[in-house]
């Protein structure tokens, strides 16, 4: 026998606070740039204590209303520290003069939007690339927990800078794999196969990248949801 799957629309594809296929057009508040007098050490001190934070509250998956206000404010804090002026045309493929890059693997750490928040034993991020033709994609990763195994979900989005800090996303296909923990005697099909990839994309959403160096990203949409990623490479 064969086993397939259909995920529901609620289910999460990427760390900027969407929901599974559900074309919104998304908008984020501008980054603050640096603020005069702050140092590097500011910096330090505000993202070790926000990854201390995003782990005690298990990435956004357990905190009260209060601890989500107190993660903000330093959200905020961080942001008028950004070192990357125009982060969003940050696609070289490494750092330069403190600036930070989009492009690499970046894990989740924390966020407030109840589709994107998972916990730490969940595998949750996006893989950042350009491409020779200077082609920008975006694809967000995730496992889905299904009654007989673990699938790992991959959604590809095209990613077109449209100011120094904000970039509109196109949708283009979604892919599936099994986890390594997927049961060796079922066998796996993936279903998105069927679905055409489309290599233009379709709208699908936009965020702003409010603060950007060599190892941390913070975006923000317009309905108030925060996320944070970590570079991993």
């Amino acid at each position: 026998f064969a086993v397939g799957f259909i995920l529901p629309a609620s289910q999460p594809v990427s760390f900027s606070g969407w929901r599974f296929l559900r074309r919104s057009g998304l908008r984020f508040q501008s980054a603050r740039h640096a603020t005069a007098g702050a140092t590097t050490s500011d910096g330090e001190s505000i993202k070790k204590q926000l990854l201390a934070d995003a782990s005690s509250m298990q990435r956004g998956t357990a905190m009260s209303r209060d601890q989500r206000a107190k993660f903000v404010t330093l959200l905020q804090r961080l942001a008028a520290l950004n070192p990357t002026p125009r982060p969003a045309e940050a696609w070289d493929l490494s750092s330069k003069d403190g600036c930070g890059s989009l492009v690499g693997m970046w894990d989740l750490v924390w966020s407030d939007a109840p589709d994107v928040a998972r916990p730490e034993s969940v595998k949750a991020g996006q893989q950042i690339s350009v491409d020779s033709r200077g082609q920008r994609t975006i694809t967000n990763l995730v496992q889905v927990p299904l009654p007989w195994g673990t699938v790992e979900l991959g959604v590809e989005t095209l990613a077109i800078p449209q100011s120094p800090t904000g970039v509109d996303l196109r949708i283009r296909g979604i892919d599936a794999k099994p986890a390594a923990s997927w049961p060796w005697f079922v066998p796996f099909i993936n279903v998105f196969d069927l679905l055409p990839k489309n290599e233009a994309g379709s709208p699908f959403g936009s965020f702003e990248v409010l603060y950007l160096d060599g190892a941390l990203r913070v975006t923000r949409t317009n309905s108030g949801y925060y996320t944070v990623n970590r570079r991993v490479a």
